[in-house]
Order: C-alpha cells, then structure tokens, then sequence
C-alpha cells in the first residue's frame, strides 16, 4: 500500500459508510462484471511481460484494485478495493466452488466496520493475515480458517505490531515475516524489517539494512517462499517503483536493481505478491488522484532472469549406460556475464577439460560409473547442479538392430542371457542362450525373413 496521509478513514465517518454502500451496490449491478471459472479465473497464463489481471472479472474499469491473495489450494481468493486517493480501503472475497466457478465478489466479513487491505494467506492456508487500520494506525491482523468459518480477527503482537504503521505482510516457508513499518531507527520514512527467531529468546526484528532500505520510502515486501528473491517498491528514484534483491546465500542481499519499464511507469507500482504455485507475480499499478488502478501479473521467471548471481535453471538428468555409450549431461545457467563451469566426478574430483555447460562422455567403461555436477561461477559468486548419476546397471542388456533379424546385444557383466522372439508381445519363445556379454555380440535371427513381424528381448534366465 502507497503510504499516503489521505489514508485516514474513521469508522463512524457517514462518508465513508455512504461509500462501503455504494460499493455494494456497484458490485451488484456493474455490468462490466463477468462471471468466471477455473484456476485463476480461467486467465491465459502471462509470459514475462506483465499483463491485466483478469478483466473484467477483477480488475474492473469502475474501481481500483489493490493487493491480492490466493490460498494455497487455488479456490479462494482475497483483494483489496480502494479508490484513486486511497482515502478507503475495503478486502473483498470470492470462492471456487466444485465445479470450478467462482461466487460473487463479496465483503469480507471480519472487523466489518474498519478499512482491511493487504490479504496473505499462510503457506497451509490456515491464516489469513491482512492490514487494518484502527485509531488513524495500520497494524497486522489475522483471522484462522476453521471447518466451522473464519475465527474473530486479532491483532499480531509486539514486536511485529508497533507504536508506529506497518504495511504488507509477507511470509517465507521457513515462517519468517517480511514486512515495512515507519518504527524509529529506520534509514527512511518507511523501511523494509524481518522477523528473527532465537532459540530460547523472544521473537526479535531487524531492520535488513542499508543494502536494501535507502532514504526513502521503502515498502510493500514480497518474499519469493524459498527467499531467493525480494520484491518491494520504493519512492528512491521519485516515483513508486518495484525493485528486487537477490539472496547471496552469505547471508545477505546483492544491490537492488530497478524492475525497468516493462513494470515500472510513470503511474504508482506497488503491493507485489507471489501466487501460491510460486509461478507467477502479482501486483498493482495505479495512479494517485488518477483515473486507473489495476491488478497485474506475470512469470517469475521475469524476476529470475535479473539474477546476478550464478543460478542453475536446470539440471542435469541421469542416465543409464552400456559398455561404449556416449553420454551426455545439460545444464541450463544464468546470471551476470561471464559464467565460468567446472564439472565435478563424485563431487570430490574435477574433470580438468569439462569447462563447458554440456559434458560428453564417450566410450563410457564401468569406472565411469557415478555421480556429475556442474560447479557456475562469476564475479559474484558460485551455484551448484544437483547430482546427475550415470548408472551402470549389470541386469540391463542393450539389444539392437542393423536389419530384420541381425541383432546385437551389450551388458555390463558376462552372465548367460536368454534370447527370445515374440509376434504379439504376449507369448514368447527361446532362441538361444547368450555367454560371454561382456562386450558386443551379434546374433542371427535365420526365420526373421519368413516372419517379419518378430520382437526380441534378453533377460536373465
């Protein structure tokens, strides 16, 4: 949320309930409001250039959309409601039914005659946290979905909650919080915190510091679940832009890098959040005292690729191999330029010409046999591939071939094996007893010219 003084409603204001009931009102009778159903209200899902968050469905001409929750299992969903000089702020919510079709767009029904806005659910869907303003004060309150409904809201305590305003909760799955408060000792008038665990201490906040909080306004965090990435907006460069971080996996952030035009304009940008599948990134666009406000969304992998750091996109595959394969292991890296690769043989042994993102192998022998990664690494840091196994596996036997009934065959180990034809996959018939695979062997199928529509397998017998 924007952090505008004209945010100040009053629950006994007759203007402000003259506005909850024409909010009602128009929700019923818009007719730019459309049904909908499925994931996400059906939408197409969005690349990495941020689109309009389902219009027509959500993001309605007729209003201004704020920050927006999913629970983890898809079929509900939380937003905010304001308008153009957040002088309001009312959480409206919307559930999938069995058949997939959302209900009507309703009020929230907790805390019912004060403003609600910045919906988060918990990771399990147990909670829902939001913003509440009481007292002319912006706290953080949560209500617990129970079989029986929502529970009565209360407020999160000290030292989450302050004497000052606290803005756009947010939460990793290891539990930590994320969020922006105005408490004394920040670096601006609103700075970026966390919560801190100790064990055997009280619950603790430390404010992330200067890599990240600047002069200004910094706020409206939003932690990637595994916490490899922070997204939050930021009044430094003038105007509400979004800004991300990298976790440097040293226990600090790199340097906050601006979104770039394709999210940030000359309108506001703020309240980011993550779907709860990890996949895409929400957040608002609006205009302060302007005519639009709508939600947005688009691929994380928009945030990812601004990694500097070295990242492993993907990772190598294992393989099962025979006497003589060639194998080959991939692996898709980014971050800053130039990359540098080295891979790695049972993780203790560098391959001293294996400093490409492909590894081959050829002519592959038992000894080969054992686990592959791929170290990346830049001016910033290193990144490590999960390990990729080629396997040697001694029950497996390679059978091809060159033409009708000339087979070859190639095993790891010099057992017999028995050779056997089929004509329809289901009954089978012995042709000989193989020895002595421990390389190629050729065989000869003499009858395959008479009957052409033949099948082979070796097993052990």
């Amino acid at each position: 949320m924007i952090t505008n003084p004209t945010l100040s409603p009053h629950s006994t204001n007759p203007i402000r309930i003259f506005r909850l009931a024409t909010l009602i009102l128009t929700l019923a009778l818009s007719p730019e409001l459309r049904a909908a159903s499925g994931p996400y209200f059906g939408q197409t899902p969005p690349s990495t250039n941020p689109v309009v968050f389902a219009p027509g469905i959500l993001s309605l001409t007729t209003r201004f959309e704020n920050r927006i929750a999913f629970s983890p299992d898809g079929k509900q969903c939380f937003f905010t409601v304001t308008d153009s000089g957040y002088s309001y702020s009312h959480l409206l919510c919307t559930t999938q039914d069995v058949s997939g079709v959302w209900s009507p767009q309703v009020l929230a029904p907790f805390l019912p005659n004060l403003d609600k806005f910045e919906p988060f659910f918990s990771a399990d869907g147990t909670k829902l946290y939001f913003t509440c303003k009481t007292n002319n004060q912006t706290d953080f309150y949560a209500v617990d979905c129970t079989p029986q409904g929502w529970t009565n809201a209360t407020a999160l305590p000290s030292p989450i909650n302050s004497a000052n305003n606290e803005f756009c909760l947010s939460q990793a799955t290891n539990g930590t919080f994320y969020f922006a408060s105005g408490r004394p000792g920040g670096l601006g008038g609103m700075d970026l915190y966390r919560t801190r665990q100790v064990e055997g201490q009280p619950l603790q906040v430390e404010n992330l510091g200067s890599t990240i909080n600047s002069s200004s306004d910094d706020a409206d965090p939003c932690i990637a679940p595994d916490e490899r990435f922070l997204v939050f907006y930021s009044l430094r460069g003038g105007g509400a832009d979004l800004w991300a971080c990298f976790n440097n996996r040293k226990g600090g952030w790199t340097t906050p890098v601006n979104l770039g035009s394709r999210f940030n304009t000359s309108s506001d940008e703020f309240n980011p959040t993550i779907s709860p599948d990890g996949q895409y990134l929400f957040f608002t666009r609006q205009q302060y005292l302007g005519s639009s406000g709508d939600d947005y969304w688009v691929s994380v992998a928009a945030i990812d690729n601004l990694n500097p750091l070295p990242t492993i996109k993907t990772n190598p595959v294992s393989q099962t191999a025979l006497p003589g394969d060639n194998i080959t292991f991939n692996v898709v890296a980014g971050g800053k330029a130039p990359l540098r690769y080295q891979w790695w043989f049972n993780q203790t042994n560098s391959l001293p010409s294996a400093t490409n993102s492909t590894l081959t192998l050829t002519n592959v022998q038992l000894a080969d046999a054992g686990s592959y990664s791929l170290v990346v690494t830049n001016t910033l840091g290193a990144s490590t591939s999960n390990p990729a196994l080629l396997m040697a596996d001694p029950t497996f036997v390679k059978l091809g071939a060159s033409s009708a009934g000339a087979l070859s065959f190639r095993s790891w180990i010099g057992v017999p094996f028995a050779l056997e034809c089929s004509s329809n996959l289901l009954d089978w018939s012995s042709l000989v007893i193989l020895t002595n695979l421990t390389g190629t062997l050729d065989y000869t199928d003499s009858e395959s010219a008479d009957r052409p529509c033949r099948f082979y397998r070796a097993r052990i017998p």
